[in-house]
């Protein structure tokens, strides 16, 4: 393989599936021990003051204020459940996840068989990207409440990308208890993922029917355009939705990203980190575009932010890898590399292919600095992780085959190489990746 400066993926994430609900309070009649649900009671009056200001806070979109009088309340009743998932409900919605963590676990100690506790836990962590916790509390709650619409839905959408068909199911039950615009968009995605396109066409559709201002289903329906290939639409839709709401800046930088527009995902994508400094997803997809265009000044001071609330992020690690190899700084970039490798989780947001990434950019510096036998055992892991996915979609075989192609390379299997790139580029001829691969061939 030829020298390439960094990752071999460029992975400026979206929002965790969970943030596309934009803001909460609207779509819901308000979080577990809002003001309306009487947390007032027994309580004092300075405490009952501090969660109404939460919910006045929550409904102008001002988290900050929200976080600060959740924290006063349940700080001032620390035996009050509620108030904890209060808090951790205000500081999801403001980015805080770790915060909001540690206060669902607060209230679950006190009322460990809560389900508004369990689902606000859940929700959580669906949006740090830890998938499989939030789906056994999941399957907890529905054990408890198989009737709440709420929980089948996030259910079924942490499912899409694993079990299309499963996924269906659940948000189709979401839709039998409260048919809304949001769940007819997910239908459509399960449809999508089963390559049933009529069908997907038809919830589609529907959703638009319900609600075609409503910046949360443009969201959706941008992100159906973006499934299927088609960003240009994607991007105009998204640029409605921001104008009506800018949670969606997030996404509108990943599409410019999948996009090839590189500098117009830098600047929305640090736009939308500023917005929200303490989102750690949102700051490090900020950091990777910029470094995508060479900002390397930029990308650190949103490094930064991550580095002092979570210094062992893989994606951090990996960033600073990317930046170090661009600049030659190769025994920097191969300790950042293996910390991202360390420190990877067994299912990462970034997907399954993400590390076979990380093995093939740690193989390419030490076959720069000649270092042959660690560059073979980085291209053998390689290999190995991708032998272990169990299969691909349509939105992640162009990829899958773009990697093994390197691999192939790699071991001098320039006939593979060559059938599975020119395959990948036959697919998806817009991908950006593919692209940057394109003179090899």
């Amino acid at each position: 393989m030829g020298s390439a400066a960094g990752q071999t993926f460029e992975v400026n994430q979206p929002p965790s599936s969970n943030a596309k609900k934009g803001k909460q309070k609207k779509a819901n009649a308000g979080p577990a021990g809002s003001p309306e649900n009487g947390i007032g009671w027994g309580s004092g009056i300075e405490t009952a003051r501090e969660a109404r200001a939460v919910d006045q806070a929550l409904q102008r979109g001002d988290y900050r204020s929200a976080i600060a009088s959740a924290n006063r309340a349940a700080r001032s009743a620390p035996k009050n459940a509620d108030l904890w998932f209060l808090l951790g409900y205000a500081a999801r919605l403001g980015g805080d996840y770790k915060l909001s963590l540690q206060a669902y676990q607060n209230g679950l100690e006190l009322k460990p068989s809560s389900i508004a506790g369990l689902s606000g836990e859940a929700q959580t962590y669906a949006k740090m990207g830890r998938v499989t916790e939030a789906q056994d509390l999941l399957k907890k709650v529905l054990a408890a409440n198989p009737k709440s619409a709420t929980d089948l839905q996030l259910s079924g959408e942490l499912a899409l990308n694993t079990d299309p068909s499963t996924a269906l199911d659940l948000l189709k039950r979401a839709d039998t208890i409260k048919p809304d615009a949001r769940t007819d968009l997910l239908v459509a995605r399960a449809y999508q993922k089963l390559k049933q396109p009529d069908a997907a066409k038809q919830y589609l559709d529907r959703a638009v029917g319900r609600a075609p201002n409503d910046p949360n289903v443009l969201r959706a329906v941008a992100a159906y355009y973006r499934d299927a290939g088609k960003f240009d639409e994607s991007i105009a839709t998204l640029q409605k939705a921001v104008r009506r709401n800018p949670d969606a800046l997030g996404e509108l930088g990943y599409t410019y990203s999948l996009a090839g527009k590189k500098k117009e995902a830098a600047d929305t994508y640090s736009r939308a980190a500023n917005r929200l400094p303490k989102d750690p997803g949102l700051q490090l997809s900020a950091a990777q575009s910029l470094v995508n265009i060479g900002s390397f000044e930029e990308a650190s001071n949103f490094l930064k932010r991550t580095e002092s609330s979570d210094p062992n992020s893989y994606r951090l690690h990996a960033i600073r890898g990317q930046m170090y190899s661009i600049e030659d700084h190769n025994d920097q970039a191969v300790s950042e590399y293996l910390l991202a490798i360390q420190n990877m989780p067994e299912t990462p947001q970034e997907g399954p292919l993400y590390p076979v990434s990380l093995h093939l950019s740690l193989s390419e510096i030490y076959r720069r600095i000649q270092q042959e036998d660690a560059a073979d055992k980085e291209l053998a892991s390689a290999r190995d992780v991708l032998n272990k996915i169990p299969g691909t979609d349509q939105a992640t075989r162009p990829d899958y085959l773009r990697l093994r192609a390197l691999i192939e390379a790699g071991f001098n299997d320039m006939a593979s190489a060559e059938r599975d790139f020119k395959e990948a580029m036959t697919l998806a001829p817009g991908n950006v990746n593919i692209a940057a691969y394109s003179r090899r061939w």
